[in-house]
């Protein structure tokens, strides 16, 4: 199941190039390298690279095996668990990370998982009472067999998300990657293997998101368990009843706005299915996923990350540039491929997956800006929880989510898959970008300051957005479409790393990273 999380470049050296504070150990030494802002994002990184490499490479082969349908019915199912997951340990998991001591932290841990346990226990009743019904009113009676997997795949995940702060807090970012490969690498290899036998109905992926969250979960519970299981042990009640006190802001804000903003990511799925088929739910499916793999490859781990060292920078007053520089990475990083994008999506689609996913390729070219927007918003938003702005959060979300709404049911009003889709974008767009609007705002960042960032990369784009444009008016080849495209944005990143040293650095350092030899050489270091 793609993970829900909160949702630069180089050693410690490079942080201080770019603006961004390296901050002193309790001596006054800068810390060693290897404990660097970036070279924990590089850890995650190169974990992610490899596992949504895996992805990328295998969905055109996975695609052939499946049809539209089979996905959209096993992401109605990603849809449920998502949505009960996103509040199934009443957000204190991200107060795991915030205490200074250990103790405090494991106090917060357990709270959390309490709460999984009993959000998932209420889960499974609900779903006992109510599932038909709503696979009834969804059009997805295929999904009653494996319905009973919803409460299970939710307590695993909570269990998860609580080892995996607990790993951030304690900068194991290594095992992070190794927890994405390994999850990746399984849930691939069983949709392959099962398809291949010719068990290509919606339960082969369902049952393999269940086992490939539960392996990730493994490997995380192990870490955590190698470096600090006697805190857990000495947990006391005393403890964590403090613990729910003193983040009790969570619960009553993040809590709210995370269900509200996972709603709002999931209502597409779930009244598309409604207004709909299944069929174009698969369509939206996969548009979608394929949009979102940048986010799992670098916006997400750039997030995982920023949340530790955005904290450290707010208590050392320099939360203003770490906001600016992660900005701006994240502007050159994803505008440029985004605009290709809604320009070749569809060219993409066909040559990549096949002539019956055309129309995925359109929903991909409809949502592409949308989904830059909201990659923006994952990492930025991290600021609002470390400066425990919730109640700003929740208002934001409260509007996100009824402008989604509103748009989907103005637009299956029509009949028109396409315009509903173009309509939630928009939404999603105005939404989004107010949200970064109050984050900058927040951090004291001028609203010049992003206009003179977007102009200059937009800038960059016009040759290449010009010779796509010809060659779309001479309806050439999709081949030829689709390799432009390439080229063009290897050019851009090519001329990115010329120029700016951090990006250089960054890109070297990745690459060394990127063998699955170095990845995997940080699985036996589960107690470093």
């Amino acid at each position: 199941m793609t993970r829900i999380e909160p949702p630069t470049i180089e050693e410690d050296t490079a942080l201080a190039t770019v603006g961004i504070p390296v901050p002193a150990t309790s001596n006054g030494a800068a810390p060693r390298p290897q404990s660097g802002f970036a070279s924990n994002v590089l850890k995650l990184v190169s974990g992610s690279t490899f596992a949504q490499a895996v992805t990328a490479l295998t969905a055109p082969f996975i695609a052939r095996l499946f049809a539209p349908e089979a996905f959209g019915a096993a992401a109605l199912f990603v849809a449920l668990v998502g949505l009960i997951s996103a509040v199934v340990g009443m957000r204190y998991e991200l107060s795991i990370v915030l205490p200074e001591k250990d103790e405090e932290a494991a106090n917060t841990a357990m709270v959390s998982l309490c709460f999984v346990v009993v959000i998932s226990s209420i889960t499974a009743v609900l779903i006992g009472l109510l599932g038909h019904p709503l696979l009834v009113l969804l059009r997805a009676t295929e999904l009653q067999p494996v319905l009973w997997l919803v409460p299970v795949n939710v307590i695993i995940f909570g269990v998860s998300s609580a080892l995996m702060y607990w790993n951030i807090r304690k900068k194991r970012f290594g095992i992070q990657g190794i927890a994405q490969v390994v999850g990746v690498l399984f849930f691939v290899a069983m949709q392959i293997v099962w398809g291949l036998k010719g068990y290509r109905s919606a339960k082969v992926i369902i049952v393999a998101t269940v086992l490939s969250t539960f392996i990730s979960s493994v490997i995380l519970g192990l870490q955590a368990c190698s470096d600090s299981g006697s805190l857990f042990v000495r947990v006391k009640v005393s403890g964590m009843l403090d613990a729910l006190k003193r983040y009790s802001s969570f619960p009553k804000f993040s809590t709210a706005s995370a269900a509200l903003n996972n709603l709002g990511w999931q209502i597409p799925t779930f009244m598309l299915s409604a207004y709909f088929s299944t069929t174009v739910v698969g369509y939206y499916s996969l548009g979608n996923k394929l949009l979102r793999l940048p986010v799992g490859l670098i916006g997400a781990n750039i997030a995982t990350v920023f949340f530790q060292h955005a904290s450290e920078a707010h208590r050392s007053g320099a939360l203003h540039a770490a906001v600016d520089k992660i900005f701006h990475y994240l502007i050159k990083l994803f505008l440029f491929p985004t605009l290709l994008l809604t320009l070749v999506g569809k060219d993409v689609f066909v040559l990549i997956f096949g002539q019956r996913w055309g129309e995925a390729g359109v929903y991909t070219q409809i949502l592409s800006i949308y989904v830059l927007f909201w990659f923006m918003a994952v990492p930025l938003g991290i600021t609002l929880n470390v400066l425990e702005k919730q109640a700003v959060e929740l208002r934001i979300i409260v509007m996100v989510l009824l402008a989604r709404i509103a748009a989907l049911i103005v637009g299956g009003s029509t009949g028109s898959a396409r315009i509903t889709l173009g309509l939630f974008a928009i939404a999603g767009v105005a939404m989004y970008g107010y949200y970064c609007l109050v984050v900058f705002r927040h951090c004291g960042i001028s609203y010049q300051r992003i206009g003179r960032l977007l102009a200059g990369e937009l800038r960059l784009f016009v040759p290449a957005g010009m010779v796509l444009g010809m060659l779309m008016l001479f309806h050439v080849a999709p081949i030829v479409t689709v390799a432009t495209s390439a080229v063009a944005l290897l050019l851009y990143y090519a001329y990115w790393i010329y120029c700016d040293p951090v990006a250089r650095d960054a890109f070297f350092a990745w690459s060394k990273n990127m063998s699955p030899a170095w990845i995997f050489s940080q699985a036996p270091k589960l107690s470093s």
